[in-house]
């Protein structure tokens, strides 16, 4: 057979999982937890406690630990499966500066009903968990305390902004008043042409002097273009003839109060049935798509 001729079988990955909160049952997962390599951890362990699970049970106590929504779920999770054991008898050390160890643990994992007693290494990687998880949560056993995921929490990044920040932010904007397309987009509102962005970072800040070194002008920009659909001004072609009519007699300025008035009237009830004329007409044209 010809070289040339013979097809490679693409390797198709299994799916990635995008969740850097919490881990879920995936087969990346499982792969890593039932491999041999992972296996060869504690061969020499005297429980021989990874010969006791087939490849069925280690999907199992793993799918057990993953079926947990939350971090602090998952954490509960491992941490009922650990015993905190005072020690009897302290071994005499080498050096004296080494710091004694005030307990032990006795680590377990779940086959069906039963607990089973394995060493440190074979619950580790049985759960597909790192060294350090199990020392804090040892941590938070020992001190008698429940796990919390404090990830994002412990305000040591000054850069962040807050969403009570970002909720000021929304409503300074929604306090301008706005203007409605007639023929453009129904979803395009236009706020005044004297005003840009700047213009109103800077009303911000006078509003909320304290958050002048938070809020600065690049995020208040970022954050009015992805989350607001506004624009400056108004163009020309969306003045239709009757709203110059109505326009030019409000300028007029031989016409009296009254008329003015009437004037003002008619012209907000022309732009209501101009609205809902469009409004009906969209949603026509949605229902017939």
């Amino acid at each position: 057979m010809n070289i040339l001729d013979m097809k490679t079988e693409e390797k198709v990955d299994p799916p990635r999982t995008n969740d850097r909160k919490t881990k879920t049952a995936c087969a990346k997962c499982f792969k890593a937890v039932c491999s041999n390599h992972r296996a060869e951890i504690c061969t020499d362990c005297r429980k021989k406690c990874m010969q006791q699970f087939t490849e069925e049970d280690k999907k199992e106590i793993l799918s057990k630990l993953l079926s947990g929504s939350s971090k602090n779920e998952q954490d509960t999770y491992i941490q009922g499966l650990k015993e905190v054991k005072s020690i009897q008898r302290h071994r005499k050390r080498s050096s004296e500066d080494k710091q004694e160890r005030k307990s032990n643990f006795l680590y377990f994992v779940r086959k069906g009903s039963n607990r089973i007693s394995v060493c440190k290494k074979a619950f580790i990687s049985l759960h597909a968990i790192s060294h350090w998880q199990v020392q804090r949560l040892n941590t938070l056993l020992f001190a008698a305390k429940c796990p919390r995921d404090l990830r994002g929490k412990h305000n040591n990044r000054p850069g962040t902004i807050c969403d009570e920040w970002t909720q000021k932010i929304k409503e300074h904007i929604e306090a301008f008043p706005v203007k409605v397309s007639h023929y453009c987009s129904k979803n395009i509102r236009y706020l005044d042409a004297s005003l840009d962005v700047k213009k109103m970072h800077n009303l911000f800040i006078e509003k909320y002097p304290d958050l002048e070194n938070f809020v600065k002008y690049e995020f208040y920009l970022k954050y009015f273009n992805e989350i607001f659909n506004l624009r400056f001004g108004r163009p020309q072609v969306d003045v239709c003839s009757e709203c110059e009519r109505y326009g030019t007699r409000l300028k007029d300025a031989n016409l009296k109060e009254n008329g003015k008035r009437a004037a003002a009237s008619l012209h907000c009830l022309f732009v209501a049935f101009e609205a809902m004329y469009y409004d009906a007409a969209a949603t026509n044209e949605d229902a017939a798509c």
